[in-house]
């Protein structure tokens, strides 16, 4: 080792100092040296600088090596500390040796001095690396005890090569306590469910095997008598030669999350049950409002408008109140509308010619009102589909075409439906404006947008999925895929329309 150190030198010669800086110099050093003789200079000089190396000479004046020795230690106890001196005997320089300092060198011999200084410069760097290695491996322990006793999982650690396996005190309140020299992993083995117990340990036995980090679910018999529900999440150390060695891992009791995810599933299922009787008996409800709409009222309105329309034929005046010919007008335009409010409650095309007719129909009147150039494009379809899918896929593109309609500013529609097995594939897409999707999402979540949100839950309700693409200025795109096998009974509805 050589290059530039720092030395301090307690020393009351200044001509000696300058010998032992010259020999280090002599022998590839690149020396900074500070001389003191007086305990404050030495207290100063250690406060002030960092030091490699401190030579010292036993005898001054107003102190000795064994008092400079003693203040250096205080200081810094891995700081080398070298003896410099032609006046102590060598019973005096062993005691210094046992003190504390690192070596001592004759003035009349300095030969030895540059090979002491870099072995020390050296085994000092070793002791400093050495114990900031401690004290981050303490701090580490420190900190995997703190874990271990705040976490709630039962931690576990088999090490093969040693033959030890430990775990902590969460393992003995899950598992239960030991009989003295049992080890955990038999009594583990024992509380396995039995028709968890060969799936569990083959696992296991594939974890020693192939290394690497595995999860598995288990019941296990508890402290407590009952079976619980085990996440059981491990990690297998491997050697350099790939032979599994050890194994640590966590238990975690999840019998609550499955209870609640039980419930949770539960509950979904109730709601989309009554979601689904909902929109059953909605659209019953609008089948039969437009069937009388058309089959009462509308026959009425046609009488009356009929007769109206002889009456106005006929020549005959009324005395007071409108003429006949504007009361068959009026009686024609509550004839239009009423047949408008059949068509939006549910068009005929969708009970008596099926989906494809529908969903022509329904374009078309859109594009005329509208004024869209539109597109339609379908594959064969079979005879008729469950009418549930028939009313969830017309529903999604009555609605997509309405928001195109108030929202978009389009020029252009185009309507896609294939048949492509197991799927039903439905797409709508306008080239209208577009609109940030996370921001609708925002409000869907805020309940101030509920048209994707309804068109997402009618698609789900029949076992599909739902997908709407849209950037501002770049159009929208309503894609919905149904499963060609659904019936309406899986849902839990009979369709009695």
């Amino acid at each position: 080792m050589t290059g530039k150190i720092r030395v301090l030198m307690i020393e009351d010669s200044e001509d000696d100092a300058l010998l032992v800086a010259r020999e280090l110099q002599r022998n590839g050093f690149e020396v900074v040296s500070l001389r003191v003789d007086t305990a404050p200079e030495l207290q100063d000089a250690l406060a002030r600088s960092l030091w490699d190396v401190v030579l010292s000479d036993y005898m001054m004046p107003s102190f000795n090596g064994l008092q400079a020795l003693a203040m250096v230690r205080q200081h810094d106890p891995d700081l080398p500390f070298i003896v410099v001196s032609g006046a102590v005997g060598e019973e005096l320089a062993v005691d210094t040796m046992k003190s504390g300092a690192q070596d001592y060198v004759m003035k009349n011999n300095l030969a030895r001095l540059t090979q002491a200084v870099r072995r020390e410069i050296a085994d000092a760097r070793m002791r400093r690396e050495r114990k900031q290695a401690q004290l981050a491996l303490a701090a580490s322990e420190e900190r995997l005890q703190l874990v271990v006793r705040a976490t709630r999982d039962a931690i576990y650690d088999r090490d093969r090569r040693a033959g030890v396996d430990w775990f902590n005190e969460a393992c003995i309140q899950l598992i239960g306590p030991l009989k003295p020299g049992e080890p955990l992993h038999v009594l583990w083995i024992a509380g396995l469910h039995p028709d968890d117990r060969d799936r569990v340990l083959l696992h296991f036995e594939s974890a020693w095997q192939s290394g690497g980090v595995r999860e598995v679910e288990y019941r296990l018999m508890s402290a407590g008598g009952d079976y619980v529900n085990i996440l059981d999440r491990c990690f297998v150390v491997s050697d350099h030669d790939g032979t599994a060695v050890r194994m640590i891992g966590a238990m975690l009791d999840v019998t609550e999350l499955k209870r609640m995810d039980i419930e949770l599933a539960t509950a979904n299922q109730r709601l989309k049950a009554l979601s689904a009787n909902v929109l059953h008996i909605q659209e019953n409800e609008r089948r039969h409002i437009a069937r009388e709409l058309h089959d009462e009222v509308g026959q009425l309105l046609t009488a009356l408008k009929i007769s109206l329309d002889a009456l106005a034929r006929s020549g005959i005046e009324v005395p007071r109140g409108m003429p006949p010919s504007e009361l068959a007008g009026m009686a024609g335009q509550a004839l239009a509308m009423v047949r408008d409010i059949t068509l939006a409650l549910r068009p005929p095309q969708l009970d008596d010619l099926g989906l494809g007719a529908a969903l022509r129909w329904h374009l078309d009147q859109q594009s005329r009102v509208s004024n869209w150039e539109s597109v339609f494009e379908i594959d064969e379809l079979p005879a008729r589909l469950d009418s549930g899918l028939e009313t969830a896929c017309y529903r999604v593109v009555q609605e997509a075409l309405t928001n195109a309609a108030r929202h978009a500013r389009a020029s252009q529609i185009a309507l896609e439906l294939r048949v492509e097995p197991p799927m039903l594939r439905l797409r709508v897409h306008d080239d209208g404006e577009g609109f940030d999707t996370g921001e609708i999402r925002a409000r869907i979540l805020q309940g101030s947008s509920a048209g994707i949100a309804g068109m997402e839950e009618r698609v789900a309700l029949v076992g599909g999925r739902l997908q709407v693409a849209s950037m501002p200025g770049k159009g929208t795109t309503v894609t919905a895929e149904f499963p060609l096998s659904f019936a309406r009974e899986s849902a839990g509805v009979a369709d009695d329309g």
